[in-house]
């Protein structure tokens, strides 16, 4: 039993790590638009640093506001509305309630493979999406371990600070393409000028070395952040349901489904329970493997097996039949 890991030494570890990874990236995106503005446009430092400040905090705010909605769509969710839905809305509200949470809205995503994900830039506004192939393929206990792991996102701001790690990749990439295209663009146009093109030249170099150097890291770095807050919500999934045995179950029913999700969205693997990369094949599969989003789901389902005094190495026991619908059930 001693041997047994606690969900709240799990916590606390990964929510310390979490926010030593976030402030990495906002760091790092601070200091390239610093480098821009004293490098590329000759600004002197002091103005280009309260400029960039300016500039990251008022686009990671905006950014963020934004992205539930956005990621609602690019995942073809619809609202939860029908007398099917009813328990998954029990639960929901069940696990919001155990969270301290206001329930959040709840959406259905028609797509066969099995998973679920939460958005929304603060609780008030948040939202869980669930796969209808997850409903047909759990039963309520391990339909709680999942709710409880998206409502954990929702309880430790992990939505917000996902989020801000995945604009701040989407802000550099963006820029260092700008960049190049605007050194690239003025540099072809004004031959005859060579004093300007001297001066255009340097941004196109800028922008290249972002590309090669700032943006693989600030990749790796948004990829660390989310395995963190992946661990961080199993932990504390254990913690609202007191039962590990949901989420594990939940876990190892998705980790021997094959199917895909078949529209995963730009930047959205993050947010999934599992990530659509783990069941991605050939190349795609090598090089998702390079910057995970998540753990590896067996490594996620070994430390849930510990929890439970379970053997390590093997699966089960599984519920065997689906959540019902119909009408609800008591808590």
């Amino acid at each position: 039993m001693a041997d047994r890991p606690s969900f709240i030494a799990l916590a606390r570890r990964n929510t310390r790590r979490s926010w030593g990874l976030l402030a990495a990236t906002v760091v790092l995106l601070w200091l390239i638009i610093v480098a821009v503005g004293v490098l590329g446009f000759g600004s002197s430092f002091v103005p280009s640093v309260i400029v960039s400040l300016v500039i990251a905090v008022g686009y990671l705010f905006f950014a963020q506001r934004a992205a539930g909605r956005t990621a609602l769509r690019m995942a073809g969710a619809h609202p939860a509305v029908g007398d099917e839905f009813l328990v998954l809305h029990n639960v929901v509200e069940e696990m919001a309630i155990a969270a301290g949470l206001p329930v959040p809205e709840v959406w259905v995503i028609d797509d066969a493979a099995p998973n679920a994900f939460a958005a929304g830039y603060r609780p008030e506004k948040a939202v869980v999406a669930v796969t209808t192939g997850l409903l047909s393929s759990l039963s309520r206990a391990e339909l709680k371990g999942v709710i409880a792991h998206e409502m954990a996102h929702i309880r430790n701001r992990d939505i917000a600070v996902t989020t801000i790690s995945v604009v701040t990749v989407s802000a550099i990439m963006l820029l260092a393409d700008l960049l190049i295209r605007i050194g690239l663009y003025s540099s072809a146009g004004r031959r005859s000028r060579s004093n300007e093109r001297g001066a255009t030249i340097p941004l196109a170099l800028i922008g290249f070395a972002i590309l090669i150097v700032g943006l693989p890291l600030a990749i790796v770095l948004r990829a660390a952040l989310s395995r963190s807050r992946e661990s961080l919500a199993d932990a504390t999934a254990v913690e609202l349901t007191r039962n590990p045995s949901g989420i594990r179950s939940a876990l190892e029913k998705l980790e021997a489904d094959t199917r895909e999700i078949r529209r995963i969205g730009a930047g959205m693997n993050s947010m999934w329970i599992e990530s659509p990369a783990d069941k991605a094949h050939g190349p795609t599969k090598f090089f998702a493997g390079l910057t995970d989003t998540h753990p590896p789901i067996a490594e996620r389902i070994e430390i849930l097996r510990a929890m439970e005094g379970l053997p390590a190495g093997e699966r089960g026991p599984n519920d065997a039949f689906p959540a019902p619908s119909g009408p609800v059930q008591p808590f």
